[in-house]
């Protein structure tokens, strides 16, 4: 299960330049097999998404790299959600997804997504130097990452994950600004180089996998 299929939204998005005064786009960076557009909404307050989808060079358009596409969409359906300013890092039992990057569309080799108004973990740390985060800043941001990766394992009731990130860096956490002095919010994102784990009822406990 992953996020709502809605095929005509997702491609109605503008790659190139802009739709009518609706929206603009703008190519914003690529990974290995994915490129990333920022698409700003001119009639919605400026509302800004990310629309993530595949390099158009015609070469990653695979069975492989629609696999990749349906990982991110299954953790991102399952485990994401909007962040959740009230509670996060709180003393309450959180919603987990909130620490986890949700989508709002999803189509085969596409999904579109929050935009991290406060950049990626890593660049946050570096901005503020070696010595430019309190032990409170510390605790709430490494508080924040852990319950992402452990939302986005996906355990079963019984406590046995389904789902392993094995790509997890500083890079992959986006940051959501709270206002002027707060600790940003954290979402971890890109689990399209995953594994969903299978089970193995004799020895009860996850297959192992290389």
């Amino acid at each position: 299960r992953g996020p709502p299929s809605t095929c005509n939204d997702v491609h109605g998005l503008p790659i190139v330049g802009g739709h009518g005064g609706l929206h603009e786009s703008t190519y914003l960076t690529h990974g290995v097999s994915r490129s990333v557009y920022v698409v700003d909404f001119e009639r919605r307050d400026k509302e800004r998404v990310i629309l993530k989808t595949n390099r158009l060079d015609g070469k990653d358009f695979t069975e492989k790299s629609l696999e990749r596409s349906q990982l991110d969409a299954i953790v991102l359906g399952e485990a994401g959600g909007p962040v959740d300013d009230n509670n996060a890092g709180g003393h309450l039992d959180p919603p987990l997804g909130s620490n986890v990057l949700g989508a709002y569309q999803y189509c085969a080799f596409s999904f579109v997504s929050p935009y991290a108004t406060s950049g990626t973990l890593e660049g946050y740390v570096r901005s503020r130097g070696r010595d430019g985060l309190s032990p409170k800043e510390m605790y709430d941001l490494s508080l924040q990452a852990a319950r992402g990766l452990a939302r986005a394992h996906l355990h079963r009731p019984d406590g046995v994950a389904t789902f392993a990130h094995t790509d997890v860096k500083p890079l992959q956490f986006l940051l959501f600004g709270r206002g002027e002095g707060e600790v940003p919010a954290v979402q971890l994102n890109d689990f399209n180089r995953g594994f969903l784990l299978g089970y193995d009822e004799r020895r009860r406990g996850v297959c192992r996998f290389d």
